[in-house]
């Protein structure tokens, strides 16, 4: 593999019966997940190689030469949907782990871009069961994961994860959402405006310590 042809993640999405939606309210959820990009990027610089980039009318996708934070950054898209807007929008988000050849992706355009594991990551997501919001997809030797069996034991942790995502209730996306930028309970109370209490146990329900528990094990191995 040479020096331009590295692991990256390549972030594929849809918003969830967008026909159901506005064309205001459609450029809203795109614009909110636009917005996560550029915020997460923020907390973990150079986590997001050039700009969200949106296609095909309700579809986008991010190029993150940080793999290891793809994850996160997709249970933070979910939770940001969840609890920033006064309507219901969902996002599907396919996350192809492989080889970029950075060199030849245009950092305004990154839906334009081409090769294995941005043809993966589109294909994913065509692909997704209509209730999975979040899927991992990566070959066992490119996608940087061993073996298969090693493969798909991630892939089947990262739809578990996935599963507890998609049962946050909006006052609990509230809170996991500035946990997964790094925040701690402090600074939630003060970003929320509840009590240290109240946060304490939302989070409890949420499943996050579990959840952070699995996310530093894949920020760990994955590097």
């Amino acid at each position: 593999m040479s020096k331009n042809n590295k692991l990256y993640a390549v972030l594929t999405g849809d918003i969830v019966e967008s026909q159901l939606l506005s064309s205001v309210e459609l450029k809203i959820v795109l614009d909110r997940l636009r917005e996560g990009a550029e915020q997460f990027e923020a907390v973990y610089p150079g986590s997001i190689y050039g700009r969200f980039d949106r296609f095909h009318g309700d579809s986008w996708q991010l190029v993150m030469p940080k793999r290891e934070l793809s994850i996160r950054a997709a249970m933070y898209f979910l939770a940001k949907l969840a609890f920033e807007q006064d309507f219901k929008a969902e996002t599907r988000i396919a996350v192809a782990w492989g080889p970029v050849d950075l060199e030849a992706v245009d950092p305004n355009r990154v839906s334009e871009s081409s090769g294995e594991t941005f043809n993966l990551s589109v294909r994913t997501v065509n692909e997704m069961h209509h209730r999975d919001r979040i899927c991992l997809a990566l070959e066992p030797v490119d996608g940087g994961w061993g073996d298969l069996k090693s493969a798909e034991l991630l892939k089947a942790a990262v739809a578990l994860a996935d599963e507890v995502a998609s049962r946050w209730s909006r006052k609990q996306a509230q809170a996991v959402g500035p946990a997964l930028l790094g925040h701690d309970s402090e600074q939630i109370v003060e970003i929320t405006g509840r009590s240290s209490s109240s946060i304490s146990v939302v989070l409890n329900y949420s499943g996050w310590r579990r959840i952070i528990a699995f996310l530093n094990l894949i920020e760990e191995q994955a590097v």
